[in-house]
């Protein structure tokens, strides 16, 4: 099988944009280690990269890619003579469906969400709104703007907020602050939303869904620095038993009733004093940072589960920890029995 393998980032998406930075790192490592799971399980790799990245992963076929102008062309060509094609893209600012728009018609599987789950889970008060209408436990969600005003219930109420866009990916433009409202000086143009603090263990589950059937993969720790801006720094997996058992229940939940969903996706979590405190944050409709951790604990072939939904699955007994930019270590064992 022929599979093209897109990275936005890394692929030639960014050309005009910087590269320097945890983000592009990110995507250099979800996109090396995808291609080198499909090469390893015999499948041929198409891909294409920035011209300013000196990176090759295997033998794939790469196209160096000089200007932004004409990529989507480019890419169809290519996906008519595959078979499959993953795309890894950010879902803010349009920018995964965008690709969805481009490659989901060509006459070769897409291994990925389809539209209405990419803009669902892309809008996260509409999101918030679909958990609240099924009955998933999340926090309350409220659009907010300079100097407006909020009603919401007593039982909502919270003396610490985050603030963050409604359209944004991770913890970008992220903050805790003491108001669900933005002052008259806040530098935010994009519509924002707030939600009361939620203390607990933040954690994430990466799943692969086909035809609505979702494997939950090891559930694990998201490392976020909680200062006046939240930061993304990495993970770790998997969680101890009865945390991991707590947060695949919800993320099951979480992606219950979400048509469109597909192929690998991520949903971020925190994880309460006991599981009634559970509350479902958002959903990554695509590849996640979880991938590059994962596949190393994985005894089988990861990237086979997102081809063939009987693929077995089978896991080392070991603990790792990946920062932002990609790079994987071994957690020590007298260290993992102190932590969730």
């Amino acid at each position: 099988m022929r599979v093209l393998i897109f990275e936005h980032l890394c692929g030639g998406g960014a050309r005009g944009e910087s590269l320097a930075g945890d983000t592009p790192s990110s995507g250099l490592a979800m996109w090396r280690a995808l291609v080198d799971d499909f090469q390893a399980a015999g499948h041929e790799v198409v891909t294409t990269l920035d011209e300013r990245l000196t990176d090759r992963a295997g033998d794939a076929e790469t196209i160096i890619v000089h200007r932004r102008e004409g990529l989507e062309d480019r890419l169809r060509q290519l996906a008519d003579r595959v078979d499959a094609v993953v795309v890894i893209a950010p879902e803010n600012r349009g920018i995964l469906l965008s690709w969805y728009e481009a490659l989901s018609q060509a006459p070769c599987r897409w291994l990925g969400c389809g539209r209405q789950a990419i803009e669902l889970c892309a809008d996260k008060y509409a999101l918030a709104r679909h958990w609240r209408e099924h009955h998933v436990p999340t926090p309350p969600t409220f659009l907010v703007s300079a100097c407006s005003s909020m009603k919401y219930m007593d039982e909502d109420a919270s003396s610490r907020w985050v603030i963050k866009p409604r359209f944004g990916m991770g913890c970008e433009a992220t903050r805790i602050q003491n108001s669900p409202l933005l002052s008259e000086r806040s530098e935010d143009h994009e519509p924002m939303i707030a939600q009361p603090y939620m203390e607990g263990l933040a954690a994430s589950v990466a799943l692969i869904v086909h035809d609505e059937q979702a494997r939950t993969l090891l559930p694990g720790r998201q490392l976020i620095e909680r200062a006046e801006r939240l930061v993304y720094t990495g993970g770790q997996v998997p969680l101890r038993d009865d945390w991991s058992h707590r947060a695949k229940t919800i993320a099951r939940r979480a992606t219950e009733g979400i048509p469109g969903l597909h192929g690998y996706i991520g949903v971020d979590l925190v994880l309460g004093k006991d599981a009634s405190q559970d509350r479902a944050i958002e959903i990554n409709p695509r590849l996640t940072m979880s991938y590059i951790a994962l596949r190393r604990l994985c005894k089988t072939n990861l990237a086979t589960a997102m081809l063939d939904s009987c693929a077995p699955l089978t896991w080392r007994e070991q603990r790792l920890r990946f920062d932002a930019a990609g790079r994987v270590e071994g957690i020590a064992p007298e260290a993992v029995s102190a932590q969730p």
